[in-house]
């Protein structure tokens, strides 16, 4: 590839990044370098919704795992008696 190519290669991807910051409601300035375009991302806020679904399923990922934990808790109390018969045989 030419020198020229690789320049208008560069400008076309800086390009496409300003449109989809710019998509994202954040202004940018006309002569903003490609070296501003990573603290332009930073400023793209989080949807709240996005955030408000993430807190929703990390509630409900932590609701599983103390059920799962209360079932094994109560698995193993129910069936102690085997499980130390099987732990004995087995050793």
């Amino acid at each position: 590839m030419s020198i020229q190519t690789e320049i208008n290669r560069i400008k076309s991807a800086k390009a496409n990044i300003i449109t989809q910051i710019k998509a994202k409601g954040v202004n940018v300035p006309s002569d903003a370098s490609i070296e501003d375009l990573s603290a332009l991302v930073q400023a793209i806020e989080v949807n709240e919704d996005v955030t408000s679904e993430l807190n929703t399923y990390e509630t409900y990922l932590s609701t599983q795992e103390t059920t799962i934990d209360n079932i094994v808790t109560a698995l193993q109390t129910k069936f102690a008696d085997q499980i130390n018969l099987t732990s004995e045989t087995e050793g």
